[in-house]
């Protein structure tokens, strides 16, 4: 079993860890801001720092074979402590990541497709590369702004992508290895197209499905007010 094995392994067989905090991702990271910044922190000290830890260092990954959800946890209330201290320097790097990624790649498809590039001269086609890769950072550093005052609708939104996501995976998994009762077949399946296309579809059907319940529960406030 491999290291994505066994992450998976691990993701299923501490649902009670994970579910609990998809839920409140997906409904309630609009509400409490910084719980959900956290939250965010644990799942990526937990189950993506810790993981590289052990992979590098032989003596961690000893200990941890024999300690790993005391490990789990400590990972994740580190990542949950620093996320909590710099949420608004992740909110940050969000925003600046995804407006960058994306200009740099609608541009560059744009000038590739309708060949702009060799209509331009000659210097900025020697140097496209930097040109465009400075003209995303300027961008990515405006949306990074942007996120940071609205912050709270960026950590709903990731929030509730999230937690959909483990969501899809819990429940695919869980069914699967009722199906099966065969916990490695469960595991290889994720590496199968079709399990992965389930749980993307699945994944937008709670992701719509949180929407539409969170919308009503609004609509129901404000009949009461």
């Amino acid at each position: 079993m491999g290291d994505l094995g066994n992450q998976l392994l691990y993701v299923l067989d501490l649902w009670y860890i994970l579910v609990p905090i998809a839920f409140f991702l997906v409904f309630a990271a609009k509400y409490v801001e910084r719980v959900a910044i956290s939250f965010f922190g644990f799942i990526l000290g937990g189950y993506v720092l810790l993981p590289i830890l052990i992979e590098r260092f032989d003596k961690i990954k000893n200990w941890v074979s024999n300690n790993y959800l005391i490990a789990l946890i400590i990972a994740g209330l580190i990542g949950a402590i620093v996320l909590y201290l710099l949420y608004k320097i992740f909110v940050f790097l969000v925003g600046f990541f995804v407006f960058g990624a994306v200009t740099y790649f609608v541009v560059d498809m744009i000038f590739k497709n309708f060949e702009l590039t060799s209509k331009l001269n000659s210097f900025i086609q020697e140097n496209w590369f930097a040109i465009l890769l400075g003209f995303s950072a300027v961008i990515g550093v405006i949306g990074g702004l942007l996120a940071i005052r609205k912050s709270s609708t960026i950590v709903a939104v990731i929030g509730a992508i999230c937690g959909s996501f483990i969501l899809a995976v819990e429940a695919v998994g869980w069914i699967y290895y009722l199906y099966t009762r065969d916990m490695q077949e469960t595991i290889n399946a994720f590496s199968e197209t079709a399990v992965l296309v389930v749980v993307a579809i699945l994944t937008v059907v709670i992701l719509f499905l949180s929407l539409v319940l969170m919308k009503k529960a609004e609509k129901e406030k404000q009949k009461q007010a």
